[in-house]
């Protein structure tokens, strides 16, 4: 009885995480730990110990080991270990993620897909209509506003202060477009339903640009790019490419806030006269955090500085006195922020070599996987593992600008959809 009940709570929870994640990190992280005790109870009480033969699992398992053994011998403050063991809980719900897909029904598939098909509808035209007002639907207002001007530049909806909104629409958004896309046979006309699709599909894109995430818009482009790759669908990644820059294009020329987001974003990195290409990329800010990783990456290159501690560490190195010293010059702009913004220098500057060669790996694993599905039947599972591993390759790809990686909002994503991958994977094989 016991065990019923907490599936149906599980089910639940995993049912409605992309609400949960809206709501805020407070309620992400309260029900985060619930799914970790629950899935806990569940694989000791049912002794499914033979999921731990999955790969994944394993070197996932491998990687949250180290962080913890890296935030032991890199000891800061007990807070900071404690949070490294916490860590544990996005393979967790990666996990939980996994049965619960395993253990739902079809009807019950349906129910997911409809609500948050549903509420990424919502979230996409309350940034619009914020966009169009400077406020959303509950008196949020757009961020980075000019007074003179009364342009803004950032729009997050119903995610407020937290701007947010694009990398949730370009990760949980696309993971229900996929799936919409392979389960639209319940709609008698064909050719109806695949105009419902690309218009969700552009619907979803141009509220990923109206919120002003670059880092967003590139997953979205690269998700596309990988995903028409894997399939050898030259054809499409051109076409479909062509037509998001030309939507782009169009955006920049009619709207201040996307222009100024997309195209003249690098007008006020420096005070830099006649200045070429170079110089603005070298006075970037990205460039001053990549700087200030890679010093203290050269201070530990093995085992870097700890969990968390780039936010710390960067005050000591030179890039960061720099900017200090020259606040005017590179108009307050600094090397120290919260993260280095790219997951590549975040693992070297804070785990090391070691940990560097972890996330290599976590790349490898999903192309590997990729490689042993190229000859399995081409069905509804097939399409929704290369679709799920294009969304997470595009996600970790290192050569792009992004958050931290062990972040509540940023890992509960990419969890959540390695969840998905794994369930794909498992059925095609």
């Amino acid at each position: 009885m016991l065990i019923n009940h907490s599936k149906k709570i599980l089910q639940i929870l995993i049912f409605t995480f992309p609400l949960f994640m809206v709501v805020g990190s407070a309620i992400v992280n309260l029900s985060t730990m619930i799914i970790s005790i629950i899935v806990l109870f569940f694989y000791y009480k049912e002794a499914r110990a033979e999921l731990f033969k999955n790969k994944i699992i394993i070197y996932l398992c491998l990687f949250f080991f180290y962080i913890f053994l890296n935030a032991l011998i890199n000891f800061s403050n007990i807070f900071t270990v404690g949070k490294s063991l916490g860590y544990f809980r996005f393979l967790l719900l990666s996990l939980s993620v996994f049965f619960v897909l395993t253990s739902m029904s079809e009807k019950q598939k349906s129910y997911f897909i409809y609500f948050n098909t549903f509420l990424i509808i919502f979230l996409c035209l309350d940034i619009i209509y914020q966009y169009n007002f400077n406020i959303n639907l509950l008196g949020f207002k757009a961020s980075f506003c000019t007074t003179d001007t009364n342009i803004c530049e950032r729009f997050a909806g119903m995610f407020d202060t937290e701007l947010v909104a694009g990398a949730y629409l370009s990760q949980i958004g696309l993971l229900i477009l996929f799936i919409i896309t392979m389960t639209n046979n319940n709609i008698s006309n064909l050719y109806f339903s695949k105009i419902l699709i690309f218009s969700f599909f552009l619907f979803l894109f141009i509220t990923i640009i109206i919120t002003g995430e670059r880092n967003a818009f590139l997953i979205f482009l690269l998700c596309i790019f990988f995903m028409y790759s894997l399939q050898k669908k030259l054809l499409k990644i051109f076409t479909s490419l062509l037509m998001l820059v030309l939507i782009l294009f169009i955006l920049i020329k009619n709207s201040n806030s996307v222009n100024a987001r997309y195209y003249d974003f690098n007008k006020g990195w420096a005070n830099i006269e006649n200045s070429t290409i170079k110089d603005k990329i070298i006075s970037s800010p990205w460039i001053f955090h990549y700087r200030a990783a890679f010093e203290l990456f050269l201070e530990k290159p093995l085992l870097g500085h700890g969990p968390r501690s780039f936010r710390n560490k960067c005050q000591t190195t030179e890039i960061d006195k720099e900017t200090l010293k020259k606040r005017v010059y590179y108009k307050d702009f600094r090397a120290c922020s919260s993260h280095p913004h790219s997951y590549a220098f975040e693992f070297l500057s804070e785990y090391g070599l070691v940990g560097f060669l972890f996330y290599v790996g976590l790349i490898a694993i999903f192309f590997i996987n990729l490689y042993k599905i190229r000859n399995k039947k081409k069905n509804k599972e097939f399409f929704l593992f290369i679709a799920t591993s294009s969304l997470i390759l595009a996600i970790i790809f290192p050569l792009k600008p992004s958050g931290s990686f062990l972040s509540t909002f940023n890992a509960s994503m990419l969890f959540y959809v390695i969840g998905f991958n794994m369930y794909f994977f498992k059925e095609i094989k």
